[in-house]
């Protein structure tokens, strides 16, 4: 989840298709979401403050993979938590802005004065545990039936 080459086209790719979509299905790594915290939050964060996504309230699917590495893969509840707290300290730092005008370049995610929690978006976002390799994709599939 690092940044390869090519990783802001994809970016700006998908935040221009994002505004499109009925739904956006996240995919997070739940074995490597410590080491890739920041990367994910994000990601996430450019997704969630998409003036699309945010006016059309695209809900949005954490789908949290490798669940069948029940050893080694963190749960939906750590994974909720890591983000939160990481996108909080994100709309902190953007909505303060660091930099001329980086507070008018990012609309504020969530309630600024109240600590960030996903719960309280104006879209829906959830998190399932799945596992792409095993198959076990019963949430995801519900989701983007859902979204249909």
């Amino acid at each position: 989840m690092g940044r390869s080459p090519g990783w802001l086209l994809a970016c700006r790719r998908t935040q221009r298709s994002v505004q499109d979509a009925a739904g956006v299905v996240f995919l997070i790594d739940a074995v490597e979401i410590t080491p890739n915290k920041v990367e994910a939050a994000d990601m996430l964060y450019e997704i969630l403050v998409n003036p699309g996504v945010q006016k059309q309230r695209i809900p949005v699917l954490i789908a949290c993979n490798k669940a069948d590495l029940e050893e080694e893969a963190h749960s939906v509840e750590f994974i909720r938590k890591t983000l939160e707290k990481q996108l909080d300290a994100m709309r902190k730092t953007k909505t303060v802005g660091i930099g001329k005008d980086a507070a008018s370049q990012s609309p504020a995610l969530g309630t600024l004065d109240k600590p960030f929690s996903l719960q309280g978006l104006r879209n829906k976002v959830v998190l399932a545990e799945c596992s792409a390799l095993q198959g076990q994709l019963a949430d995801v599939k519900s989701f983007i039936s859902s979204c249909l």
